[in-house]
């Protein structure tokens, strides 16, 4: 039932967001050109089909895979984003689709973070679930130590004893439910999050809005 409210919440957002995110906006080149050969760098050797590379009435317009030059001209950009290979233009950028799964079923571990490259919050989120397991682990060996002096001590010392059991076993379980709530919060927020496609991958590109 949870899930099925989440990806609701989710969808309501994602459709609410789309509309004030922008996609990567052409870049115009204030520069005289008569054919698209004008707009083209010297380093531009391929040909370059004219949804890429375009003279519309003079002026030059390039699309994601170019960047503009002090002349005005349009050069090949950096792999990154995207890269141009064969005469095309390549979507570099991760897929949104992919990262919200990964949050929803796998997002306690930080999956869908370390699919993006954003390995530090990925790191966080598995440090965070991997604690839930080692203060059960603690919580199960501490105890076993107090019921030993419960047992092998004297009234003043079994008393001694039952108090620190009960005391640990409250630190246990009030730790237990904290991190378990983190772990919940963080799980929702990275959900919405991809969900609504408002986190960029560790290149600094936006992922690839195929939700």
């Amino acid at each position: 039932m949870q899930y099925i409210l989440l990806v609701l919440c989710t969808v309501i957002l994602a459709v609410s967001a789309r509309g004030h995110r922008h996609e990567h906006v052409l870049n115009v080149r204030q520069s005289s050109c008569s054919d698209n050969i004008d707009c083209l760098a010297e380093n531009v050797t391929s040909p370059v089909p004219s949804r890429y590379v375009d003279c519309d009435g003079g002026v030059c317009v390039c699309t994601e895979c170019f960047e503009r030059n002090d002349n005005g001209t349009c050069s090949i950009v950096s792999p990154g984003c995207y890269y141009f290979e064969n005469s095309e233009c390549v979507d570099n950028r991760r897929s949104q689709l992919v990262a919200f799964l990964l949050s929803l079923f796998l997002g306690e571990v930080g999956a869908a973070n370390f699919y993006i490259g954003q390995n530090g919050l990925g790191a966080g989120q598995l440090v965070l679930f991997l604690s839930t397991f080692i203060i059960i682990c603690c919580g199960a060996c501490l105890p076993i130590c107090c019921v030993c002096c419960i047992i092998g001590g004297d009234g003043e010392g079994s008393t001694a004893g039952g108090a620190l059991f009960a005391c640990i076993m409250v630190c246990v379980f009030v730790l237990i439910f904290a991190v378990s709530f983190a772990i919940l919060g963080w799980w929702i927020a990275e959900a919405v999050i991809f969900g609504t496609n408002q986190r960029d991958d560790g290149d600094g590109c936006p992922l690839n809005p195929d939700l």
